[in-house]
């Protein structure tokens, strides 16, 4: 695939990659797009807490469906086609969300916007596993999972603003206007490296199912992998989506400077990423960071509640560093704890599994615990959720 883009296309290997990174921020600025206006959906829809929550995880519930299937049809029909379908599914889904009246309907459109999150985030990957040298992976990979902040970024700083002029539907309108954008650029990328015309496995997904998925699916590092995933998701990544709300309801801040102030840890886990790839590369170890990197954020999250408003600021910085490492190794890890790389689909869709239960999981559960309890309570819950994952990560033997 890297001697098609090179020689043929003449297309350079970096702008493949930032293409590639800027048209998959289109998920996450779908995904992320509920919690920095949620309190104007929860007067609009009459909601609580708990379907905030459904509205915020229901995203990913189509992923948990699609994650393996994905690795499958990304083994029949190719990465690139993949993203071009998961482009048109966030598409749709953000074009019915933006004329619903209903609160069903517009969990609908998320439902419908969460199979293309499901499908960039094994398709990424695979073409980054396919495409560029094994000594190279980890830093492609830190470059390419910038894509979750980046979406973070611009949806926690621009939606609060949109609102105020455009209303929530405003919010909805410039995610369309997004996603299309680069579904055109997409598609040119596609025209000009011959993506369209490349071949892929002649084997039918019957005989492909039998052959090839379930040998992967009998590794029980990817297993472990996929834990680690998850409980990382439900953990960090949930916290991130409920801070602004919870900085604005406990600590009297406006909800577009808290939505802000958030966004620091999603702009700094960019540059973490990339950072996490180089050092992984360099120790040649994915394993010890990932996992003790997962346990340290543990502490963080215990402290959420006891850190002064005043000095929160310090807190969000060093969120933005430590958690998103372990995301970073766990998918670099993922092509390397399998005996062959053409198996990476599958293997990308088992890790996004588990990154999709969490969505659905977490969100859910921790308005739930909110709700019933405190915001205390439920920062509380992801200490020790954050420490299991981390010790999945690091007894993964497997992984170097």
């Amino acid at each position: 695939m890297n001697k098609t883009i090179e020689n043929k296309s003449k297309t350079p290997m970096v702008l493949v990659l930032i293409i590639l990174l800027l048209t998959a921020v289109a998920a996450p600025l779908n995904l992320n797009k509920v919690s920095p206006i949620a309190p104007e959906l929860m007067q609009y829809f009459k909601i609580g807490e708990t379907q905030l929550g459904m509205l915020i995880s229901v995203f990913s519930l189509t992923g948990i469906i699609l994650a393996l299937p994905g690795g499958l049809l990304i083994h029949k029909f190719g990465p690139w086609k993949c993203i071009l379908v998961s482009l048109l599914s966030l598409l749709i889904g953000s074009i019915i969300g933006t004329y619903s009246d209903s609160f069903a309907l517009l969990l609908i459109s998320r439902i419908i916007e969460g199979m293309g999150m499901a499908l960039i985030a094994v398709a990424g990957p695979s073409i980054i596993s396919t495409t560029v040298n094994p000594g190279r992976r980890g830093i492609a990979m830190g470059f390419f999972s910038s894509y979750i902040g980046i979406g973070q970024v611009l949806t926690y700083n621009l939606a609060p603003q949109i609102i105020i002029s455009k209303g929530w539907r405003g919010v909805w309108r410039f995610s369309t206007l997004y996603t299309a954008i680069f579904a055109v650029i997409w598609i040119l990328l596609m025209f000009k490296i011959n993506a369209f015309s490349q071949k892929q496995s002649p084997m039918p997904i019957s005989d492909t199912q039998n052959i090839y998925a379930f040998s992967v699916l009998k590794n029980r590092s990817l297993w472990y992998l996929f834990i680690s995933m998850g409980l990382y998701v439900i953990s960090y990544a949930i916290i991130q989506m409920f801070l602004p709300i919870y900085l604005s309801d406990r600590r009297s801040i406006e909800m577009a400077y808290a939505s802000s102030l958030v966004s620091i840890t999603c702009f700094l886990g960019t540059i973490s990423s990339l950072i996490a790839g180089i050092i992984s590369d360099k120790l040649g170890s994915r394993r010890v960071l990932g996992g003790v990197c997962l346990i340290v954020s543990a502490s963080l999250f215990a402290l959420i509640p006891f850190i002064p408003t005043s000095s929160f600021i310090l807190l969000i910085i060093i969120l933005g560093f430590i958690p998103p490492i372990l995301p970073v190794c766990a998918f670099a890890a993922a092509t390397e704890v399998i005996d062959n790389i053409s198996k990476s689909g599958i293997a990308m869709g088992l890790i996004c599994m588990g990154q999709n239960i969490g969505f659905v999981v977490g969100p859910t559960l921790f308005g739930a615990i909110v709700q019933e309890y405190s915001w205390n309570a439920a920062f509380f819950f992801t200490v020790p959720v954050a420490v299991t994952g981390g010790l999945f990560m690091l007894l993964n033997k497997k992984v170097r």
